[in-house]
């Protein structure tokens, strides 16, 4: 994924958490993940363990969600974007700004969504 659609999707979860929409933290995120929200994305770490990436790849599939594993962003910054620490993934809540963070993620796979 390219920097500059990275840091679009960093800036879209800064706008999730003014907005108290984000969860995070592993018990958070599987919470959200068990959600009835239709429209659900995870963003991952660049350096998230494999096991990890592997973890919430498979829950992302079995709850029906979108994981977007980002390649040029680590936990810091992916903390930092949500006024955090360092954090492997961060789940969206609000179902506009998860519809355009999976959008931003196709588009960068080539696929239309």
């Amino acid at each position: 994924m390219s920097r500059i659609r990275e840091e679009r999707i960093l800036g879209l979860l800064g706008l999730a958490r003014k907005a108290q929409k984000v969860a995070f933290g592993k018990d958070a995120v599987r919470a959200y993940l068990r959600s009835s929200q239709r429209n659900r994305v995870i963003v991952v770490a660049s350096d998230a363990s494999r096991a990890v990436k592997l973890d919430w790849a498979k829950r992302c599939s079995s709850h029906g969600a979108c994981p977007v594993f980002l390649m040029k962003t680590d936990r810091a910054e992916l903390g930092r974007a949500i006024g955090k620490r360092s954090l492997s993934a961060v789940a969206v809540s609000d179902e506009t700004l998860a519809i355009r963070i999976m959008q931003l993620a196709a588009l960068e796979r080539g696929e239309n969504h």
